[in-house]
């Protein structure tokens, strides 16, 4: 119930602001922030995930994480550095609770072994074209979903963003930045 909720407060949310703001550049910002509500909520309610405060602050600090890099191409370092905090703290809760050693080792395999792939993909990906193809923000925010979703559970998650990433571009080009 309350993830349908939290789905009907993302829409409500980016049809009340953009109905407000008349500018291009906060048309944009609350389509972008919007979407990723309303994507996010369709996730949780897909998995079936049971909302808690934690869960919740993680789901705020991934939207404000996506929504930034879809607008600006930069992922916020105190983001990153909360979400990994976050995830540790319901790894480490979780552990308490159920005693499951694995699961714990998964997740800390997660935050090492991604952030340490997205590592190495983003030097040699500069070192073979020059040029940077994937940020270092990138590489820290791996670090906190490498530990939410363990190493296993890290692979669906890139997975689903490239699907992602390619269907929006297969849609054509779209830019939702904001000019400075």
């Amino acid at each position: 119930m309350s993830q349908v909720l939290f789905l009907q407060a993302g829409s409500a949310l980016l049809q009340n602001f953009a109905e407000r703001v008349r500018s291009s550049e906060f048309k944009n910002a609350a389509l972008s922030i919007g979407l990723h509500v309303v994507a996010y909520s369709a996730a949780l309610l897909v998995l079936n995930v049971d909302l808690n405060a934690l869960v919740l602050c993680i789901g705020v600090l991934l939207i404000w994480v996506s929504a930034t890099d879809f607008r600006t191409w930069r992922i916020p370092d105190l983001a990153s550095g909360l979400l990994a905090v976050f995830a540790a703290w319901k790894a480490a809760a979780a552990l308490m609770q159920n005693q499951d050693w694995l699961d714990f080792t998964d997740r800390v395999l997660g935050g090492i072994l991604w952030p340490s792939l997205f590592w190495l993909l983003a030097r040699g990906y500069r070192n073979l074209r020059g040029i940077d193809g994937l940020g270092m923000g990138d590489v820290k925010l791996m670090i906190g979903i490498g530990i939410l979703t363990g190493a296993a559970g890290t692979a669906n998650v890139v997975l689903m963003a490239a699907i992602s990433a390619i269907l929006a571009l297969g849609s054509g080009p779209i830019d939702f930045r904001v000019a400075a």
